[in-house]
């Protein structure tokens, strides 16, 4: 540990993420002898989604993990600088203290902080916060909310009793909503709002029920008008069926 520590910009391979596309949430376990970053993925915690639950095979993260390749690399990213952050914070802390008391020899730092707990503890600090703000970030980027006002005058004279009625109202919730937004129906149905890419538009998919659920582009189907039974979709009672889209609950899908 030097005083000359010089900053080095940090290049990775993968192109930057929007965070708010980040479509699962983060985790941080200190059950190892150094901390790690996460996600949970069927029933397994997952720190590089590039090998398997054993870390002894490589494997397609999205086949494996249902997590895409971009986000595998984000993730071994966080994990491979969480070290040399503790190294930096350590670095600019010891040369303040240093150019204050006039030492340019930055050797006895070194041997003081070598195998020092202090950087365990610092990378549980670190971990536990870049979690959470990643964390906040994303639910804050993701969450869509719809006043009252808002529901009343996206359905406003639209028949909900008529399959075109229903869809263009459910169209209109969706608007402005971010990609993968989806309208919880008491059928076990989403109302889903894709604007990525070549496929945009409203889709429905069966909801799995599990937050953690990783849902792909080809379970989505069009609406089906034959699906449509009298003033509701079939095996649902009218009230239930406007219910959905006058009460609306949105749900952000997580993907691939």
């Amino acid at each position: 540990m030097t005083n000359s520590t010089t900053q080095q910009h940090l290049e990775h391979e993968t192109s930057s993420l929007s965070l708010d596309k980040l479509p699962f949430q983060l985790e941080f376990s200190t059950m190892n002898d150094l901390p790690e970053i996460g996600v949970s993925s069927h029933g397994v915690f997952v720190t590089n989604p590039q090998y398997d639950a054993g870390m002894t095979q490589k494997v397609d993260p999205v086949e494996c993990w249902g997590i895409s390749h971009a986000h595998a690399r984000f993730i071994v990213d966080l994990n491979e600088e969480l070290a040399e952050a503790v190294e930096d914070a350590l670095n600019t802390a010891c040369l303040r203290l240093q150019k204050i008391a006039g030492i340019e020899d930055g050797g006895f730092a070194g041997t003081f902080f070598s195998g020092h707990p202090i950087r365990r503890d610092l990378m549980n600090v670190l971990a536990e916060y870049i979690t959470a703000d990643v964390n906040s970030y994303r639910s804050e980027a993701k969450g869509f909310h719809l006043t009252k006002e808002m529901i009343s005058e996206a359905i406003g004279g639209k028949d909900l009793k008529t399959y075109d009625g229903w869809l263009e109202a459910a169209k209109a919730l969706l608007a402005d909503a971010p990609s993968w937004t989806a309208i919880q129906q008491p059928c076990g149905l989403f109302a889903v709002k894709i604007s990525d890419g070549a496929l945009a538009g409203v889709f429905w998919c069966a909801d799995h029920g599990d937050v953690s659920y990783v849902y792909r582009e080809d379970e989505l189907a069009d609406f089906d008008r034959s699906a449509w039974a009298g003033d509701s979709w079939d095996g649902l009672s009218s009230q239930d069926n406007e219910a959905c889209l006058r009460n609306p609950v949105f749900v952000a899908l997580r993907h691939i």
